[in-house]
């Protein structure tokens, strides 16, 4: 955990604002890096680079008031976990956005996250992210493993047109439950792209 311990409960400045990330071709149109986020996310500097990033997973249905899909980014020594939520509520909005996790695998992954990376706000319709890093035991064998995951943040009522905070500005907690999230061996296997094939 060593450098990275230090920096838990950061704030996440800049990490779920909609800032980064937003940028999804390059010049050259070629499609975005879906580790992109994570390399934008200043408090993430130290995790190193992924060898794999997995597909999203959906963790809610489409139509609900939260809608949370997951990403899974593998290191060498850690798995970081990229939420992207998006809130549906025009009258609310979520502050210090962040996902509680438990899993059934702690030799594997740790009792606790080493890093957590806040979403500081979520407006209505606007995506965006927050980061759990869970570090990963090299020596112990990899295994499938389940997280319950539960989204944390506070409640700001504001008003649909403005988007002004009515009443309360230090809102009130509320929390969501999700869907639980697998971390399976398959995850960890890079897959080489059939582009690549074509263009040989």
């Amino acid at each position: 955990t060593g450098v990275l311990s230090g920096l838990h409960g950061s704030n996440g400045a800049g990490a779920g604002d909609g800032s980064a990330g937003d940028n999804d071709m390059d010049d050259n149109m070629d499609p975005v890096d879906p580790a992109a986020k994570l390399y934008a996310t200043p408090e993430l500097a130290e995790v190193g680079r992924a060898f794999r990033s997995c597909p999203p997973v959906e963790l809610t249905e489409s139509e609900t008031e939260y809608v949370v899909k997951c990403v899974k980014h593998i290191m060498d020594s850690y798995v970081v976990l990229q939420f992207d939520v998006t809130n549906t509520i025009a009258e609310q909005k979520l502050v210090d956005v962040t996902v509680g996790l438990e899993g059934n695998e702690p030799g594997l992954y740790g009792e606790e996250p080493v890093l957590e990376v806040p979403c500081k706000e979520l407006k209505y319709g606007v995506p965006g992210s927050t980061f759990v890093v869970l570090p990963r035991n090299p020596d112990a064998p990899i295994v499938p493993a389940s997280f319950t995951c539960e989204l944390r943040f506070n409640v700001l009522e504001v008003d649909p047109d403005s988007g002004e905070v009515e009443g309360d500005e230090e809102g009130f907690v509320d929390n969501y439950p999700l869907e639980e999230l697998d971390i399976a061996p398959a995850d960890f296997m890079a897959k080489v792209s059939l582009g690549d094939f074509r263009r040989a």
